[in-house]
């Protein structure tokens, strides 16, 4: 029945994948029904092995070591844990999600970022989703992070007390897209304020879509620490 149903669908309103634009065919659309991707696409997706830095996420040779670019420039949260890499495979879905807010993918990812929640040392006591200037939120209409962090308390067995609207982006800053690591930290100096008294002595998981330089969440982790925080951690979908 199910098949047939999606025959007809797919005769009617034949169905593309989300980063190739080429029509799916029925295997595809039964195997991947929560998401439009064909097999080609899915298949390039790069997830982040258990092999990681321990700082920023990123993939590496061995697991329990920082990656060369933390042991230069430290950052101020304490763990970055990613669930895919960002590049040119999978860029589209990120597109699709910060532009569009599309479901399937604000699900998968979803998915994906809960399962990553697991290989965390520390506990979290706050949840925050990384906040976007007012005049970001207002021309796109919907915040991706907090999107994301919905999906995230679905999840039963997290007990996160979300403190979004503790902390705001006070200044709109220029897209941080072509900058250098050095410029981008430059950007967001300040951009934060978090309230005073509503983070002191907790533990922190801030979540965002994409970590590329991570000027913005060490900016975030910062003001969280100058107000009291004990730990921030940082959870992300994608590592450049």
């Amino acid at each position: 029945m199910q098949k047939t149903v999606y025959t007809l669908l797919n005769f009617v309103l034949p169905n593309r994948c989300i980063i190739c634009t080429e029509y799916l065919d029925i295997e595809s659309e039964l195997t991947h029904v929560s998401v439009s991707l064909c097999y080609e696409c899915w298949n390039k997706i790069e997830f982040i092995s258990h092999t990681s830095c321990e700082k920023c996420g990123g993939n590496i040779d061995f697991d329990g070591a920082e990656c060369r670019h933390c042991y230069s420039y430290p950052f101020a949260f304490g763990q970055a844990k990613a669930c895919i890499v960002y590049n040119k495979n999978s860029q589209k879905l990120f597109f699709q999600l910060k532009h569009h807010a599309n479901d399937s993918i604000v699900s998968m990812m979803g998915k994906w970022m809960i399962s990553r929640l697991k290989s965390f040392e520390h506990n979290h006591d706050i949840i925050i989703a990384m906040p976007l200037s007012r005049w970001r939120l207002f021309s796109r209409g919907f915040n991706q992070s907090s999107l994301l962090l919905y999906e995230i308390q679905k999840q039963k067995s997290y007990s996160f007390i979300d403190l979004s609207h503790k902390i705001l982006r006070i200044k709109n800053t220029p897209s941080q897209g072509h900058k250098c690591a050095k410029d981008r930290q430059t950007n967001v100096k300040g951009a934060f304020q978090a309230c005073e008294h509503s983070f002191k002595g907790k533990s922190v998981l801030l979540i965002d879509d994409v970590l590329t330089s991570g000027a913005s969440l060490n900016e975030c982790a910062n003001e969280l620490l100058c107000k009291g925080a004990s730990r921030v951690d940082v959870l992300v979908v994608g590592r450049a």
